[in-house]
């Protein structure tokens, strides 16, 4: 048999670590070095990692493992407090991105309108999407 702390030392253990964790996570992440080069040269494992996760159905394996009511509860407790934070923070990027699509958008010269909707579709839909598509596929 193998002897542990138990799962209350474990809770207790991952209770007194959460005011501790922010400020390691920050420390962690201005220690590290080449982050997006490391990343790129293991491209490769992580999608042998991606492949052997869907071949063992990993994904439906760990949604089997919730209720919809558990997803929702833990949506709200977390995610909610935690989405407006990380919008505010990110704005910039938000600013960058969305200035590109719109630019991308506004470059684009459409035909008139038509009573035909598919025609509409066709002629109005389909250039707005051929055109970001094919700017962004880079």
């Amino acid at each position: 048999m193998v002897e542990t702390k138990g799962a209350a030392t474990a809770v207790k253990n991952w209770e007194d670590a959460i005011s501790k964790v922010p400020t390691r996570y920050e420390q962690g992440v201005q220690a590290a070095k080449n982050v997006i080069e490391k990343s790129k040269a293991a491209e490769d494992l992580w999608k042998e990692k991606i492949i052997d996760a869907a071949n063992r159905e990993a994904r439906k394996k760990g949604l089997e493992k919730v209720t919809d009511s558990e997803w929702k509860a833990a949506a709200l407790s977390k995610g909610k407090a935690r989405i407006g934070e990380g919008m505010r923070a990110s704005l910039d990027k938000f600013r960058a991105g969305i200035s590109e699509v719109i630019s991308v958008i506004e470059s684009i010269q459409l035909e008139s309108r038509t009573a035909d909707p598919e025609a509409n579709v066709d002629r109005r839909v389909k250039p707005i999407v051929k055109a970001l598509h094919e700017h962004f596929k880079k």
